[in-house]
């Protein structure tokens, strides 16, 4: 792919400086993601990982950048590419929490683990048909898991998956921080949007037109995102 072209003279000073976050694919070379890191530091830009594939995101893994990154974005089969210890807790769960979100908190919770402690941290995980979890910790240890099941709306014909993932992180990161659920929400309607078209993203997918489909499936069908857990961790 052309990522591994991006070279580390292509991430200048300017260039990390004026963003408000940085988004790391993990095709990009290592000695490029370590420039970034070194930037990303140095100006105080969050640093997000995007894990791309299991072989990958191990590889970044290994090189210690995950220790720098604010926030990552697994899938499930992306979670099991990792050494991962076993959490010293795990907090109990309302009744009506999937089992795919009891097996799979336990894995994120040790990720979180894994990222820059002085950050908000945040572990991003899309499930396929059985939704996402969002969990978040504090610098004071406030964790919040929140879960945000799949649509119930009939889904379109499904012309390519490839992007899906890619759409939903873009939806999510395009709603303020603070508000978790909705961008959950707003994530998932770019995913299914990008299930109708073989473009990088679907042209149907506008500000104005995510919030309005996100509205009508709430309003509809009783969507909608939900928290899990919200408290100290013990």
């Amino acid at each position: 792919t052309g990522h591994v072209h991006i070279s580390r003279d292509l991430i200048t000073p300017d260039l990390v400086r004026s963003a408000s976050h940085v988004l790391l694919d993990c095709d990009v070379p290592v000695s490029t993601a370590l420039r970034s890191v070194q930037l990303c530091k140095k100006y105080g830009v969050p640093l997000i990982v995007e894990p791309t594939a299991p072989n990958k995101f191990r590889e970044y893994h290994d090189a210690g950048l995950l220790s720098h990154a604010a926030m990552i974005t697994p899938n499930d089969t992306e979670l099991d590419a990792l050494p991962l210890d076993p959490p010293s807790w795990v907090p109990d769960l309302p009744s009506w929490t999937p089992p795919s979100i009891s097996t799979t908190l336990p894995r994120l919770l040790s990720c979180l683990g894994l990222l820059d402690t002085t950050s908000h941290r945040t572990v991003l995980s899309t499930l396929g048909a059985a939704g996402a979890v969002c969990c978040e910790i504090t610098p004071s240890n406030h964790l919040t898991v929140t879960y945000c099941p799949p649509t119930p709306h009939p889904l379109p014909e499904i012309v390519s998956a490839s992007g899906a993932g890619d759409s939903f992180l873009g939806g999510f990161l395009s709603v303020e921080r603070g508000a978790t659920g909705v961008a959950m929400e707003i994530g998932t309607v770019c995913a299914v949007l990008s299930l109708g078209t073989t473009r990088c993203v679907s042209r149907r997918v506008s500000v104005e037109g995510v919030d309005v489909m996100a509205a009508e499936w709430r309003g509809k069908y009783g969507w909608g995102s939900r928290v899990v857990y919200e408290g100290p961790i013990y």
